[in-house]
């Protein structure tokens, strides 16, 4: 039976992170790119722009967002959004309590990769969270029917996590081998498997360059970071199996991989390794993160974590019972050793431990040690409590910034506040300050929307040289408040002196600057 204060401790965790989003974003420690770049989804989408869903990554279910969106007024708006990826992270927290007991329901809450995927803006990928734990639920109670629709609904979060959806009909036969296959089992999990894989082929392939091709973009499966593999995905499953030593090479001698893995692996005391059955579903992720040349995909500190938090966490559901064993196993050898006997409840007292240890060396929580460090600006607990130059740069916003849609901005990645973002058009910097910027513009005919895509000039320039410098999306490795990257900082301080002299400051105080373009004469 669960105890009232059980289900009070779920509740304060879906009120803690929920309010620890919202003061991020109020005291100004949140990021366009991607919170930002939501408002500037939904004004696409407000236009009849819905190949939006489709453009840079396929996220279908974001239409989802977009009926809160015309609800709610531009300054709620974020907010709300903000509360809602929380619950979403949160809630699964009772189900878990529910059905597998508070020992399961504590590593959940103390795993960190849910407290990145909280407090690092806005990702669509937090869906991926609840909807895998709800499939594995169906899928280990016989309810094959309601997990397949799941799965299916995990491959329209994000085009990864279509792999996912597929790799959900492989772990459906795997389960079920020893009980017996049937009919609708195979038809279950084959249609998973071919939707999954197909979804992902069709859908990046021909769907993601269609609706993109107007934009130079350098991120997802087509960026880069994975360019090495191929110009294909012909080329890139070929490098795959006639390169597998020099893809292990690779992994063992990059030690952030290295890191990533017993980071997460430990922070569960690597018991989800003694039932690896549920890690079949989270192996496209890992595989993305672990080919990856971009250190975002296999850093401790963003979303791409998003869909292994669900099978990692029934991977140890299914190992503590091997764990306890092997935990009885060495009492056995410490017996016979000192002939001292360990403590029955010893095992969940040092697994506790464990998992606590683990969330204050890793997690970005209140007892964190990221928390009470200044170590990481956005992490830091100055990053939830609003200052007087927060309000400074809020009011500067608004007095000095037009409100007029047309008017366009080009902003610090860092600096979001909803009335940046309330017009037509807005860049991160240093687009459009010195080259016009392709932007695009939507009109309505009939049944359909036509794109037309016209060049643009930042109107105004918001810059703040006491936060982490970001040229795009891009920042120097800010630590304790100084940029760590050289290159990148002699970049960005490049860019402000052209800026400078491009451009006419109408606004600068400790700091935060604010820009106008000249006027023409």
């Amino acid at each position: 039976m669960i105890l009232k204060k059980d289900n009070l401790l779920v509740i304060f965790f879906i009120f803690l992170l929920s309010l620890l989003s919202v003061l991020k974003y109020w005291s100004l420690h949140s990021s366009l790119a991607d919170l930002g770049f939501l408002t500037r989804s939904m004004q696409a989408i407000e236009l009849g722009g819905f190949q939006e869903l489709f453009s840079v990554h396929a996220k279908p279910l974001l239409i989802f967002y977009y009926g809160l969106y015309s609800l709610l007024d531009p300054p709620l708006f974020n907010v709300v959004v903000l509360c809602f990826q929380a619950i979403f992270l949160a809630m699964p927290a009772y189900y878990l309590l529910k059905k597998f007991g508070r020992l399961t329901v504590l590593a959940y809450i103390l795993f960190f990769p849910l407290w990145f995927n909280a407090l690092f803006d806005f990702h669509l990928d937090h869906l991926s969270v609840p909807l895998l734990l709800t499939f594995f639920l169906f899928a280990h109670s016989g309810r094959i029917g309601f997990a397949f629709i799941f799965a299916i609904t995990l491959a329209l979060v994000k085009e990864p996590f279509a792999l996912q959806t597929g790799m959900c009909g492989i772990y459906l036969l795997a389960i079920n081998l020893k009980s017996g296959l049937n009919l609708k089992l195979y038809l279950y999990s084959f249609g998973l498997i071919i939707f999954g894989f197909g979804y992902f082929f069709v859908i990046n392939q021909l769907i993601i360059p269609l609706y993109s091709n107007e934009i130079d973009f350098s991120i997802g499966l087509q960026s880069e970071a994975f360019a090495y593999l191929g110009a294909n995905f012909g080329e890139a499953i070929l490098y795959l199996f006639t390169n597998p030593l020099q893809i292990i090479v690779d992994i063992l001698y990059t030690p952030g991989k290295i890191i990533y893995l017993v980071a997460l692996f430990g922070a569960l005391g690597f018991i989800s390794l003694l039932k690896p059955a549920p890690l079949l579903i989270a192996l496209p992720i890992l595989a993305i993160s672990l080919l990856s040349q971009n250190e975002s995909y296999y850093g401790l500190g963003h979303h791409y974590t998003a869909g292994l938090i669900a099978p990692m966490i029934f991977s140890f559901i299914g190992g503590l019972p091997k764990a306890n064993y092997f935990w009885n196993r060495a009492g056995l050898v410490w017996y016979r050793l000192t002939r001292l006997t360990l403590p029955i409840p010893c095992f969940k007292l040092f697994l506790v431990m464990w998992l606590i240890l683990a969330h204050i060396a890793l997690a970005p929580s209140p007892i964190g040690r990221l928390f009470w460090s200044d170590k990481i600006w956005a992490y830091s607990y100055k990053a939830y409590i609003p200052s007087k130059r927060d309000t400074m740069i809020k009011e500067a916003i608004t007095k000095f910034i037009p409100t007029d849609s047309d008017v366009v901005t080009s902003v610090q990645n860092n600096i979001n506040w909803w009335p940046l973002l309330q017009r037509h058009h807005f860049f991160l910097f240093p687009q459009g300050v010195s080259e016009a910027q392709r932007a695009p513009f939507f009109e309505k005919k009939l049944w359909i929307t036509k794109v037309s895509w016209r060049p643009l000039t930042a109107d105004f320039v918001v810059l703040d040289l006491k936060r982490p410098w970001f040229l795009v999306d891009k920042g120097c490795n800010w630590l304790y408040g100084k940029c760590e990257d050289k290159k990148n900082a002699k970049e960005y301080l490049r860019w402000v002196d052209k800026t400078r002299k491009l451009m006419e400051i109408v606004f600068e105080k400790d700091g935060f600057i604010i820009l106008k373009k000249r006027d023409e004469k």
